[in-house]
């Protein structure tokens, strides 16, 4: 359970939804409690399923996984479908600021972004070192991928880096075209992780 900061923004370290073809995903790590989600928005005091109303920082069951559920405020509704790993360790791409609008703004944007590697539990594997590949297709390179490891002969320009404590780190640069750049980050005995960047 997390409070919601003073200025309505959404508190760090917060799961967002990816919105894709007019459809809210929301990806569950495996060791969350889906029927006791801590849920905050902005923009609205509340929002409705079905016959239940959920108000703003309250704990609700109304997303359960592998459903897509229809949220309503006001006149404004949304498709939510919500997933979740089932205890299996996993590989997870979040970019700094949480979500891909500063990308969106301008082809000249980048930012970076970190690759997270959750336990079967759905924590931060804070002692992993796995072996990671990353490859960046379509109008933007990727301009470097490493870790935070302070002792290392690694090099952040092959595309290829251990992680260190569960954490690596990638930098994506688009050119001039616009289209979408594909972000995907693999590792032996896990699925490959991908997110889908717009470049305008």
């Amino acid at each position: 359970s997390m409070e919601s900061p003073a200025d309505g923004s959404l508190p760090a370290g917060a799961i967002q939804w990816y919105t894709r073809s007019g459809v809210r995903y929301l990806f569950l790590p495996s060791g969350m409690d889906a029927a006791n989600l801590h849920v905050h928005f902005t923009g609205a005091d509340s929002f409705t399923v079905g016959d239940r109303l959920v108000g703003n920082d309250a704990v609700t069951d109304v997303f359960v996984p592998g459903e897509t559920v229809t949220i309503t405020n006001g006149a404004n509704s949304y498709k939510v479908c919500v997933l979740q790993s089932q205890n299996a360790a996993s590989v997870y791409i979040k970019t700094q600021s949480g979500n891909i609008e500063k990308i969106s703004e301008s082809k000249r944007n980048h930012e970076a972004g970190s690759v997270l590697i959750v336990d079967e539990n759905g924590q931060v594997a804070p002692d992993a070192a796995i072996k990671l590949t990353a490859e960046a297709s379509g109008p933007a390179e990727l301009l470097g991928f490493g870790s935070g490891n302070p002792i290392t002969e690694e090099n952040y320009t092959q595309g290829t880096f251990t992680s260190y404590q569960g954490k690596a780190l990638a930098v994506l640069r688009a050119g001039c075209e616009t289209g979408e750049v594909k972000l995907t980050v693999k590792a032996e005995g896990f699925e490959a992780a991908e997110i889908t960047l717009p470049i305008q």
